[in-house]
C-alpha cells in the first residue's frame, strides 16, 4: 500500500496527539504532590519523566529545523547577550485543529562570548550531548502537522522550564 500525503499526515498528527496525552498526564500527575509521594514510596526508582523529545521530518525526506533566540550572561565579560541558534527537537505544548505548537529544544554549552557551530543534521546536534544538558527555551513555533511525512520520537526525558 502506498502512502498517500493523507496518511502521512494523520500519522504524524496522530502521534503529536499520543504524544501530547502522555505529557498532560505526566504533569497532572506532577500536580498532585500526594499521588508523586505515593507513587515514589511505591517506586522509588521510577522517576516520571515529562517530556517525549521529537524530530520531524518534511515530505521530501529532509529533517525540519527551526531557529530561536534567546538571552545569555557572557563569563568572560559579564554582559547579557542575545544568542541565537538552530534545532531539530522539539515538545509538543498544543494540537488545534490543523496547528501544532511546539516548543523548541536545546542544549546548554558554556556561557561564553564565542559562538557555538550550527549542527547540519539532527545526529550532529545530538551525538554526545548529556541527556541533562537538553532543556525547553520557552520558544515556541506554530506549524501545520500537514506538512510532515514522519515524526521520530526519542526516548522520553524530564525536562523542566
Amino acid at each position: 500500500m502506498k502512502n498517500s500525503p493523507i496518511s502521512c499526515y494523520e500519522c504524524v498528527r496522530d502521534t503529536l496527539k499520543e504524544i501530547l496525552q502522555y505529557q498532560r498526564e505526566s504533569e497532572e500527575i506532577c500536580k498532585n504532590g500526594c499521588e508523586v509521594a505515593i507513587n515514589e514510596l511505591l517506586n522509588p526508582s521510577v522517576k516520571r519523566k515529562n517530556t517525549i523529545p521529537f524530530i520531524l521530518y518534511t515530505k521530501d525526506g529532509c529533517p525540519f529545523k527551526s531557529d530561536g533566540v534567546t538571552t545569555f550572561r557572557c563569563k568572560c565579560c559579564n554582559e547579557v547577550k542575545y544568542h541565537c541558534f538552530t534545532t531539530f527537537l522539539f515538545r509538543i505544548k498544543g494540537l488545534k485543529k490543523d496547528c501544532a505548537i511546539l516548543e523548541l529544544l536545546a542544549f546548554k554549552h558554556e556561557d561564553d562570548c564565542s559562538c557555538s557551530m550550527e549542527a547540519c543534521n539532527p545526529y550532529e546536534q545530538i551525538d554526545c550531548e548529556n541527556v541533562k544538558d537538553l532543556y525547553r527555551t520557552g520558544i515556541y513555533i506554530k506549524v501545520d502537522p500537514s506538512c510532515f511525512c514522519s515524526i521520530s520520537c526519542l526516548p522520553p526525558i524530564n525536562l523542566f522550564s
